[in-house]
């Protein structure tokens, strides 16, 4: 999930690598090299890792609403667009 807050930009992951969820929250900000890390764990569950990362934000922003967490949306691949074929000199 991205967030954005005036310049900065926040990207709050959620990864499963073997069984264990990684939960990580990391800000960008113009000019900067690298981007600022507020949160890098590993969870025993996908609901530990979410409310991690809900705490987290509470911390970062207390003035601000609950973050209610929201899956990605699947994105379908779509398909290539066709490109014409030349034949004996013409276009198809």
């Amino acid at each position: 999930m991205i967030i954005f807050r005036d310049t900065r930009r926040f990207e709050l992951t959620l990864e499963d690598h073997n069984g264990t969820w990684v939960a990580k929250l990391q800000a960008f900000v113009p000019g900067r090299l690298y981007p600022t890390s507020y949160l890098l764990q590993q969870f025993a569950t996908r609901q530990d890792a979410i409310d991690a990362l809900v705490r987290k934000w509470h911390i970062l922003f207390p003035d601000e609403a609950s973050l209610v967490w929201h899956d990605p949306v699947p994105v379908s691949p779509s398909s290539q667009p066709r490109r014409p074929r030349r034949i004996e000199g013409r276009e198809e």
